[in-house]
């Protein structure tokens, strides 16, 4: 019996028992859908009570605590993004296919120099053509070290175009840990900048450098057809790894590009205004600013300088009018503070991500840029950059946590318990992730995979065996506390594990403690991430090993050698 009365609960539940019949009469408040609310809270503890008169001796944590009305919700209807045509093309074939259409529009530009679609497609077209003479090819993985620089963009296009898969690695990586990904990709040979080429060392794979393909002419109509297809491997990102070594996430073109067509729509990535490119390029927040522009008529502007948060100001001050600015929370406010009062540019899509984002900074932006569209999107690299986004309106509250929003096309989300059973809504669980944007894996680590890989059971019937890439089948478990709020948002409420974010950057905390106690002079060390001044920052602790001392800046000096700054 559910009666809407004046109770001081959102829900209030009184048991009556006459002896012989136990009821239950539920009181609600008449405000929203607490009726609803109450009446699927009702339905689960029916769906409970008879799962335990059928089988008393089933565990508690066991027995199912969803009706069947809302689990339908939380497994196939109110988690589910908006499904569109799975029929995609490849990156390059969806860039050449934008400079046919406009081959004299200025797809990238750095400080000095710029290339038109025509000019950047017939200069990755050249680079294939030298990479199949290399032997390069679908199942190939080819590791780009470069700046955010002209070259950067041949070197990924040209890759894609021979159906293999590009590994972008920052100019700033250490040696060690770059000599360790060069090891974990196996590839043929590396594709670098003459400046660059000194930091591979002897043992480095072939090594080709990108200028002579940045500024050479050819002809794209002696090219060849991108011989990549939707299920071959787009690119592998290296990100941190709990045992003390990167792992890599395969990511397909079918995942790409539903993420990269949804971004295009979304954030009306064509305009005429340029996207800034500031972020390191082995962070996967910067193939946001990077692609969605190329497939959609746009065009990059790459910052080089080595204060890019700086250039970025300096552009915005210029009043050059910006398409998609994306940035992680930490950026904001630093960037805010460079602006200063002088009245910046237009911008028209801000989109925030890489950790969770706190309402009050969006205040000055707000204020200096009216109209502007703000995101908070959410999504871990193993799901193909993000995954969930929340549009942020004028009208919502000024404080507290941003929502993560609602899925991207062909994504569904779960939020789990510690049996992997669906939760109800407004609890918080652990979120898996389904659908399109689902990595293949880590590279060369199939016991990690198979951990984090597993296979989706919530499918419908109809989307099983359907000949979509096998992707398709898997979800992503993800380590995130997660809850789904009764307006149909998901709200992001921690971690599982150690796992952090440091300026938008993932970090495991037991990856630095591996290199730690690798050291020879420690015996043992912790790893803890505080905030300090609004800043987060890490702290270790570390005790010396026997007859050993340990002197701080002798131990920050060796992990500089191995772990990014």
């Amino acid at each position: 019996d559910i009666t809407s009365r004046a109770t001081p609960y959102g829900m209030k539940l009184t048991t009556c028992d006459n002896g012989t019949l136990l009821s239950l009469r539920c009181d609600v408040v008449s405000e929203g859908n607490a009726r609803e609310r109450a009446r699927l809270t009702l339905e689960g503890f029916s769906a409970f009570l008879s799962a335990y008169l059928d089988a008393p001796t089933t565990p508690i944590a066991e027995l199912p605590i969803l009706g069947a009305d809302e689990r339908g919700l939380v497994v196939h209807k109110g988690n589910r993004g908006p499904r569109t045509a799975t029929a995609l093309p490849t990156l390059p074939d969806a860039f050449s296919a934008q400079a046919a259409a406009t081959p004299n529009a200025i797809a990238v530009r750095d400080a000095d120099r710029e290339l038109s679609y025509r000019e950047l497609d017939a200069r990755a077209q050249r680079l294939a053509c030298e990479l199949i003479e290399r032997g390069v090819g679908p199942g190939s993985l080819v590791p780009i070290l470069a700046r955010r620089s002209l070259e950067l963009l041949v070197g990924m296009f040209g890759v894609m175009r021979v159906g293999a898969a590009f590994c972008p690695i920052d100019a700033q990586t250490p040696k060690r840990r770059l000599a360790r990904i060069l090891e974990s990709a196996e590839a043929p040979l590396v594709l670098t900048e003459a400046s660059l080429a000194g930091c591979l060392g002897a043992q480095a794979p072939i090594c080709l450098e990108l200028d002579t393909f940045a500024t050479s002419d050819f002809d794209a109509q002696q090219g060849i057809p991108c011989q990549a297809v939707p299920s071959d491997l787009a690119y592998v990102l290296y990100t941190s790894g709990s045992t003390g070594t990167p792992k890599g996430v395969e990511v397909s073109h079918a995942a790409l590009m539903n993420y990269l067509q949804w971004a295009s729509a979304t954030y009306d990535a064509g305009t005429d205004a340029a996207t800034p490119v500031h972020t390191s390029i082995g962070f996967d927040l910067t193939l946001t600013s990077l692609f969605p522009a190329l497939i959609s008529g746009g065009c990059v502007r790459l910052l080089e300088c080595a204060f890019p948060l700086e250039e970025l100001a300096a552009l915005l001050r210029r009043g050059e009018p910006v398409g998609i600015l994306k940035l992680t929370p930490s950026h904001l406010d630093a960037l805010a503070q460079l602006i200063g009062d002088k009245e910046p540019s237009k911008l028209q899509a801000l989109v925030i991500g890489g950790e969770a984002l706190g309402l009050e900074k969006l205040a000055y932006w707000r204020k200096s840029f009216p109209g502007v569209q703000i995101f908070n999107e959410y999504g871990p690299t193993e799901t193909t950059v993000g995954c969930c986004v929340a549009r942020i309106e004028e009208e919502a509250s000024q404080t507290g946590a941003a929502r993560i929003g609602r899925p991207i096309a062909n994504t569904h989300l779960y939020i789990l318990d510690a049996n992997q059973q669906p939760l109800p809504i407004g609890a918080v669980g652990e979120l898996y992730i389904g659908g399109a944007g689902v990595a293949l894996g880590y590279r060369g680590k199939p016991e990690q995979t198979r951990e984090r890989f597993l296979l989706d059971p919530f499918l419908p019937a109809e989307e099983e065996g359907d000949g979509n890439p096998r992707h398709i089948t898997k979800m992503y478990r993800t380590g995130d506390l997660v809850r789904l709020g009764p307006d149909g948002n998901f709200e992001y409420h921690g971690r599982t594990d150690d796992q952090v974010k440091i300026r938008g950057h993932r970090v495991e905390l037991g990856e630095i403690e591996a290199q730690l106690c690798a050291l020879h002079e420690l015996r043992e060390a912790t790893v803890v991430r505080v905030e300090r001044n609004n800043t987060a920052v890490l702290l270790a602790y570390v005790c010396a090993a026997s007859g050993e001392t340990a002197d701080a800046l002798t131990i920050r000096g060796r992990l500089a050698e191995e772990l990014p700054a």
